[in-house]
């Protein structure tokens, strides 16, 4: 598991229980302003296979990011390599 960690988050792989919360995420509109539109449960689990995908050719790309405290998901961010 890929992971780098702050004081209060860690930025980790993600996992399959992601999903749910990354979904619920996903379909909040508050969440999604920024982005076109939001998406529908297969959208994002595409997405979330796309993310796992890219991992595995890469080995970096979008973080599950969660508290380091609670190990509560919280959203991701994308990372490259240097």
């Amino acid at each position: 598991m890929n992971y780098i960690e702050t004081g209060r988050l860690i930025l980790r792989s993600w996992k399959q229980g992601d999903l749910p919360l990354f979904a619920k995420m996903n379909k909040d509109s508050r969440v999604m302003r920024c982005f076109p539109a939001t998406l529908s449960d297969a959208e994002t689990e595409a997405f979330y296979n796309r993310i796992q995908n890219e991992f595995d050719s890469k080995g970096w790309g979008l973080y599950a990011v969660e508290i380091k405290s609670t190990c509560e998901f919280i959203g991701y961010v994308g990372l490259h390599e240097i």
